[in-house]
């Protein structure tokens, strides 16, 4: 198949290695808005010319039945966004914005990796940049975290309260610490793939790494993330079939809970960890005290609200954007605790799409996660091991979901990257015999 598609210029690939560089920037760093549009509008136009080019990819992609199905799909969910966006939007300026940075930007990386991935030989750049950012990255925020132990004379609550009163996001260029989890997600995602890849010295590299990513997802507390790790480990238990992953897989759940165990015998720590939240409150099944029970008794208290009044409108929607969104949450009276949106992502498509468009999108995102598991179960090195990382981060970016508003901006991105990497490990894993 390779050699029916038109070679790209030189210039025209490096559009999308130099978008992809400031995108990558953009997910990770305050103060980025220009480069998230120049880099999504350089991968745009490299998609644009490659289809224009290569008019003949639809054909393949027609010969899979699942790729049909996709392009079926992203198509569906395209049109039901546009449609929330210039017609059924309380702000059609707002919404319009919304819609191309939240989901058009965001669709079209995906479909520019799916691409890269299938029809090129030589792209392990996009995985190099990524790591290399990624790496910068983590490094960065280590360097931090020991300036202000230095600066705390490793006093752990100076520690805690340096990250709860977020002098440690104030003091940098790092993203607020609600918008990068999904980053941290992928990150760690990753790295864990290039650990049980690689067979050579890059392997401890990638241990490294992998293992400051998930320091760094438990210093700053990200327990829905953690809770959806915990979940995919237990999985892979039950169904890896190699015995090095299956060993591998068990010393990392056993970790989980030794370091379950130092938690909550340390008062401080388990006190970092719980933040204001009251098992007990909850337990007792009095709703009115559910908001005095912490961030979770807030959710708890507040999705019943929103849930209620979705069930009144459930295909109407508010129009795209969390801008646009506040303004019917304000008329309707719908947030009494003052926290801005449900945060939880799947209502949020609901609430500002309809339930038509939430379903199409829980419909991408089980097809995608399918897709991941068909990896893992593939036993072709290195597509097992892929498969692997990406069922890590579909399972962990669904639990935390539930939990938080990710739709939105830079925090969407992590998504549609590692779904983009699915569907083109995929396809190429198909196609094998073509490219």
């Amino acid at each position: 198949m390779a050699e029916e598609i038109k070679k790209l210029d030189k210039i025209l690939k490096s559009f999308f290695y130099f978008g992809w560089t400031l995108l990558l920037i953009s997910i990770f760093f305050k103060h980025t808005k220009t480069l998230w549009w120049i880099g999504n509008s350089l991968i745009f136009l490299f998609i644009f010319v490659f289809f224009l080019l290569n008019k003949e990819i639809f054909k393949f992609f027609y010969k899979l039945r699942e790729l049909k199905n996709l392009l079926i799909i992203l198509a569906i969910f395209l049109f039901l966004l546009l449609l929330f966006s210039l017609f059924i939007s309380l702000n059609r300026i707002y919404s319009i914005e919304a819609f191309i940075t939240n989901y058009f930007f965001n669709i079209i990386v995906f479909l520019s990796l799916v691409c890269l991935i299938c029809f090129y030989k030589n792209n392990n750049i996009i995985l190099i940049l990524f790591i290399l950012i990624s790496f910068v990255y983590v490094m960065f925020v280590m360097y931090l975290l020991m300036f202000f132990g230095n600066l705390c004379e490793l006093n752990l609550s100076c520690y805690v309260l340096s990250i709860s009163n977020e002098i440690f996001e104030d003091a940098i260029l790092q993203k607020p610490l609600t918008i990068l989890p999904s980053a941290y997600l992928l990150c760690f995602s990753v790295f864990l793939i290039g650990f049980i890849t690689e067979r050579g010295k890059l392997k401890y590299l990638f241990l490294v790494l992998f293992s400051i990513a998930f320091l760094i997802i438990l210093w700053f507390n990200r327990r829905a993330i953690l809770l959806g790790i915990f979940l995919s480990l237990i999985f892979f238990i039950f169904n890896a079939q190699s015995k090095y992953i299956k060993k591998f897989v068990l010393f990392l759940t056993g970790l989980f809970f030794i370091l379950a165990f130092l938690i909550f015998n340390n008062p401080l720590l388990k006190n970092m960890f719980l933040g204001r939240d009251n098992l007990s409150i909850l337990i007792s099944k009095n709703y009115e005290d559910f908001p005095q029970s912490g961030s979770l008794g807030i959710r708890l208290y507040t999705w019943p609200i929103y849930i209620k009044y979705l069930i009144k409108n459930p295909v109407k929607g508010t129009g795209i954007g969390r801008k646009v969104q506040k303004i019917a949450i304000e008329k309707e009276n719908l947030d009494p605790l003052g926290i801005g949106n449900p945060h939880n992502t799947f209502l949020n498509i609901w609430m500002q799409a309809g339930i038509q468009t939430l379903i199409v999108f829980l419909l991408l995102y089980f097809m995608t996660l399918k897709r991941a598991l068909e990896l893992f179960s593939s036993r072709i090195f290195p597509y097992d091991r892929f498969g692997i990382g990406l069922v890590v981060f579909f399972i962990a970016c669904f639990v935390y979901m539930n939990f938080f508003g990710m739709e939105e901006g830079t925090r969407f991105a992590p998504f549609w990257i590692a779904s983009g990497l699915t569907w083109g490990l995929w396809t190429k894993l198909k196609l094998s015999n073509w490219v």
